[in-house]
């Protein structure tokens, strides 16, 4: 995976993870329960997603 294509995931995570904890506190209107385990599992995805990425830009520097 290149750097570029790694950032751009990370800053639509950050993007998407921000809307969803709007959401949660209410100033986003949302159709999922805030500590519904629906809406855990969202957080638990997008939060691995932006490690992997992270790890993936790291990889991509050593070489």
């Amino acid at each position: 995976m290149g750097k570029r294509f790694a950032l751009l995931i990370i800053a639509a995570e950050v993007i998407l993870l921000a809307a969803m904890l709007l959401a949660d506190f209410g100033i986003l209107p949302s159709r999922i329960d805030p500590l519904s385990t629906k809406s855990i599992m969202m957080h638990l995805s997008v939060v691995i997603i932006i490690i992997g990425s992270l790890i993936a830009i790291k990889r991509a520097d050593k070489k």
